[in-house]
């Protein structure tokens, strides 16, 4: 089986890169052929906009799907170089897509769920994430503009990856809900974070 791993995270150590370090070794042991890129290799030079809306660019995605021919693409982080588009492009050439969602980022423009008195946040994506006092950034009327440009863009993100990802994995059950109960998805599974495992403690001494 050969599986293309798509982030847009892969410059430094984060947590997704060690993730997908760790699983690389894991199922190559296991005889499934990876390859994790971030698709900009061979692509047309583009901005932002333009990985949203080119069809150039979605051409060149093609390309590379083509000239890689995976069974399973594996959608990562994609929400802060990279846009769907490269899902759009597995979708027309009929390649299944999975997605690990790493974060919050889905039910929380922030990212935290966390509100300003440092509680978690129980009521998820919605129009009072436009002006609430959360987590990260000053809250207020004064900061709608900023707050108002996150929340089209996670808006956006919801409704093209609920059409074009084939099943969502997460690391806990907690985020499984929110996906389930705040964007109404049912293909969700539970995929809890690996680690090695550790070393047997040395006897008790008698």
């Amino acid at each position: 089986m050969k599986v293309l791993h798509l982030s847009d995270d892969l410059r430094g150590m984060s947590g997704v890169r060690a993730y997908l370090q760790g699983l690389g070794g894991a199922l190559g042991d296991r005889g499934v052929e990876l390859r994790i890129t971030d698709l900009h290799s061979g692509t047309p030079r583009c901005t932002q906009l333009s990985r949203w809306a080119s069809l150039r660019y979605l051409r060149a995605m093609e390309r590379e799907l083509q000239k890689d021919r995976p069974d399973l693409v594996h959608a990562h982080n994609l929400w802060m170089v990279l846009s769907p588009t490269p899902l759009l492009a597995a979708r027309r050439l009929g390649i299944p897509v999975v997605m690990t969602v790493h974060d919050f980022h889905l039910v929380c423009p922030r990212k935290w769920m966390i509100a300003a008195d440092g509680t978690p946040c129980d009521r998820g994506f919605g129009p009072r994430c436009l002006v609430s006092n959360c987590r990260g950034r000053p809250g207020g009327w004064g900061s709608l503009p900023y707050n108002a440009l996150r929340w089209l863009k996670v808006a956006l993100h919801r409704r093209l990856l609920a059409s074009l990802v084939d099943r969502f994995l997460c690391p806990s059950h907690a985020l499984a809900r929110w996906l389930r109960d705040s964007m109404g998805l049912r293909e969700v599974s539970v995929l809890h974070n690996f680690a090695p495992r550790p070393d047997p403690p040395p006897a008790p001494p008698p």
